[in-house]
């Protein structure tokens, strides 16, 4: 095999996995991807989406994409790695935590 030849197996492989998933959004029809599918742009060079739709770059965005669809189809939350329940006000030790921990004592 050919170094190219696994990126070509998981091409066919995903297209025909995403081929076959039907889906709906906000209590719609079901119905399946655009024609271009933009989640496998992953493993092409210059990523392919839908008239209209942002283009996404990154490979880590491309790759957390799939990932992130593939956990949908079982049924599991997306993992998501911006940790904003850690960086807002709102968790133990910051400015509102401390804030109520204060009023509590009081």
């Amino acid at each position: 095999l050919f170094a190219c030849d696994s990126i070509m197996l998981d091409l066919v492989i995903l297209t025909e996995f995403f081929s076959r998933i039907e889906f709906n959004v906000d209590g719609d029809d079901f119905g399946g991807f655009h024609v271009v599918l933009s989640l496998l742009s992953f493993l092409i060079k210059a990523p392919l989406v839908p008239p209209g739709k942002p283009v996404v770059n990154a490979l880590f965005n491309q790759r957390q994409a799939i990932l992130n669809f593939m956990r949908a189809t079982v049924g599991l939350p997306a993992e998501n790695h911006m940790l904003l329940d850690q960086r807002g006000r709102s968790f133990p030790g910051g400015e509102e935590g401390a804030a109520a921990a204060d009023d509590s004592s009081a």
